[in-house]
């Protein structure tokens, strides 16, 4: 972090707590250079995950629309229920359903 007063990259943090509704962390920073003290706030930026739709337009992605599209389209096919739950999950890896046991 630059220190405010000499501009300097270097410090150390001397006190680290965080807000009573924990969104907020707030830092009190030493500069090394100078030996003033600062104060750093930090806040966790949440960046909404997009579908992209077919024409291109983009929506905020619901985990709960996809599912009960999955259940949707599933709902006259011989397909397990346990199947369909675990479809739904978030998957790390990519391999098709049918290719898992």
């Amino acid at each position: 972090m630059k220190c405010p007063y000499c501009g300097h990259l270097g410090d150390k943090v001397v006190d680290s707590r965080e807000s009573k509704e924990g969104e907020v962390i707030r830092r009190r920073r030493e500069c090394l250079e100078c030996a003033k003290r600062f104060t750093s706030y930090e806040r966790i930026d949440e960046i909404p995950y997009m579908a992209v739709k077919k024409d291109g337009t983009r929506e905020r992605f619901e985990r709960q629309k996809l599912v009960n599209g999955l259940l949707k389209a599933c709902e006259k096919r011989p397909v397990a229920s346990r199947r369909r739950c675990r479809s739904g999950r978030r998957r790390k890896s990519r391999r098709p359903i049918s290719a898992r046991s």
